[in-house]
């Protein structure tokens, strides 16, 4: 027990000295999800792929964009990866690197610092079965792989749109 005050104002001290780790915010909003080319075979599927993509643009605001900050992002399509095809058990999703790329269309606008920007376009990811980087099994690996690079090219390194 005679260490613990030492402790206790260790612990302060490094709560106070620790600066907080800037995190700007994200907001998502689907657009006409009952029209998307493939965001799932069924409206459960769809909510999910909804859901993840949500929490994935989120995390990925707060480790890119700067405390204050506010990114409001505006799905209006989205195209899985691969193609559904039906089978003895059940759907399969296959990919095969042809013309079933991940494409997700989006308008954004961002708030705070200089000013606020927009723009709208279609994020995808042609070769994705071509690149090298191992991905978790995950049933949205290649959108979120995609979003990610998007996400830090236009706001973490500033590159605008092609």
């Amino acid at each position: 027990m005679p260490h613990l005050p030492r402790l206790l104002l260790s612990l302060c001290l490094a709560t106070v000295l620790t600066p907080a780790l800037a995190a700007g915010t994200v907001q998502v909003s689907f657009i006409g999800a009952d029209r998307f080319a493939d965001a799932g075979p069924t409206a459960r599927d769809v909510d999910a792929t909804e859901r993840v993509l949500t929490s994935w643009l989120q995390a990925l605001g707060k480790r890119y964009l700067p405390d204050g900050q506010t990114l409001k992002i505006e799905i209006t399509d989205i195209d899985l990866a691969g193609e559904i095809r039906p089978g003895a058990r059940g759907n399969t999703r296959l990919t095969q690197g042809g013309a079933d790329w991940p494409r997700v269309t989006l308008r954004y606008t961002l708030d705070g610092g200089t000013g606020p920007a927009s723009a709208g376009e279609t994020v995808a990811d042609l070769d994705y079965l071509r690149r090298t980087e191992v991905l978790p099994p995950d049933p949205l690996r290649y959108e979120k792989r995609m979003l990610d690079h998007w996400f830090k090219a236009r706001f973490a390194e500033g590159r605008p749109p092609l």
